[in-house]
């Protein structure tokens, strides 16, 4: 008896794709966390909402030359949000509609 598992590989090929490159894109991601002495001088709220990714309340609380760090770690989430959430969106949709 043969069994066609060309389905399930592809679905863990993909699998395997997308964890591997969350795992990069995460690193990447830390790489611009701000240094521990910046966020030291703020209290943790302001800290949590600059890290939510559509939040700008945090910018008139945050000294004008930590804006663009803490901007640029916040676009970096906004990435992995996006990575994260449409790649399995797009798998889910594929895999539950297209009959192999």
């Amino acid at each position: 008896m043969i069994v066609d598992f060309t389905g399930r590989n592809l679905y863990f090929f993909l699998l395997l794709l997308w964890a591997s490159s969350e795992f990069f894109i995460g690193k990447w991601m830390f790489g611009a966390k701000p240094e521990k002495h910046r966020i030291d001088k703020y209290p943790k709220m302001i800290i949590l909402l600059s890290q939510l990714p559509f939040g700008v309340r945090w910018k008139k609380n945050v000294d004008k030359e930590d804006i663009p760090i803490f901007e640029r770690y916040q676009r970096r989430i906004r990435i992995m949000y996006i990575s994260t959430f449409f790649p399995l969106l797009i798998m889910y949709i594929f895999f539950n509609y297209i009959k192999f």
